[in-house]
């Protein structure tokens, strides 16, 4: 900002400006990939994974069993599901969240009555229901299980479910290793096109702010957005509406705006 300003140009000369800008846009470049840095190194394989099984549980489950669970009896479910083989959910509280009024229920009151969460899904379905959540509760800890079951539940909307459940979630079966990384990366990689479409339609420069920002960002942490899947898409679909807007492509900015809306609650 400073050497943009004429006195400064008039004083120092421009030879001295333009060293001054390579300066900074070193140091700018360098702080990006420190930022790229503490993203990769901060929290990730807090239990030696990658994979964050406590974020990932909300939306694998929530839009792959859509249709089965509403956005009301992903924990119920979970539950029943645990107990039939071989229950491993405990709290000193022996309380869950009951989605459906955001308070606790007693967990003895929903194993007393598994039919009212197994009607909803077909002998098949429930099967595989089950085979997902033993996969998701053997990778957490005893108390990470506990608490996921108490959590605030999955916030896809319909919309989200939909697109996500079809083209992802209900293709990719949990016993593929692979299968579950490649939904996982999905997050990194449309980091990577947003980095790419601010380049194209703002420059390097406000594309490594960008870069800052979002690897040095509370909110990018393990805890809530980190090795889940398409956690990311409502923001960059947003920054790909800016992106669009700037090249005045109106019809691509308006579409990304509406998914941005549409994904989340």
């Amino acid at each position: 900002a400073l050497l943009a300003r004429p006195l400064p140009r008039l004083l120092a000369g421009q030879n001295l400006i333009d060293g001054a800008r390579g300066f900074l846009a070193a140091l700018l470049v360098a702080t990006a990939l420190l930022a790229v840095e503490n993203y990769r190194a901060t929290d990730y394989f807090r239990y030696n994974t990658y994979l964050n099984a406590y974020e990932f549980f909300h939306y694998y489950l929530g839009s792959k069993y859509q249709g089965e669970l509403g956005s009301t009896r992903l924990y119920s479910a979970a539950l029943v599901a645990d107990n039939e083989t071989g229950l491993k959910w405990k709290h000193s509280s022996g309380t869950i969240r009951d989605l459906a009024t955001g308070t606790y229920v007693k967990a003895d009151d929903i194993l007393g009555n598994p039919g009212a969460v197994k009607k909803y899904f077909t002998p098949e379905r429930w099967e595989t229901f089950k085979k997902d959540v033993v996969w998701f509760k053997t990778r957490m800890v005893d108390s990470r299980w506990a608490g996921v079951l108490r959590d605030k539940g999955y916030n896809g909307t319909p919309v989200w479910g939909m697109v996500v459940g079809t083209l992802f979630t209900n293709r990719v079966p949990t016993d593929s290793g692979g299968g579950m990384m490649f939904l996982a990366m999905l997050d990194p990689l449309l980091l990577l096109l947003a980095f790419a479409a601010v380049v194209w339609a703002f420059g390097p420069r406000a594309a490594f702010f960008m870069v800052v920002l979002l690897g040095t960002h509370y909110m990018m942490k393990w805890w809530h957005m980190k090795g889940a899947l398409l956690r990311t898409d409502y923001a960059v679909c947003m920054l790909f509406c800016a992106c669009f807007l700037k090249k005045r492509w109106y019809a691509a900015a308006g579409m990304f705006l509406a998914w941005s809306a549409l994904s989340r609650i």
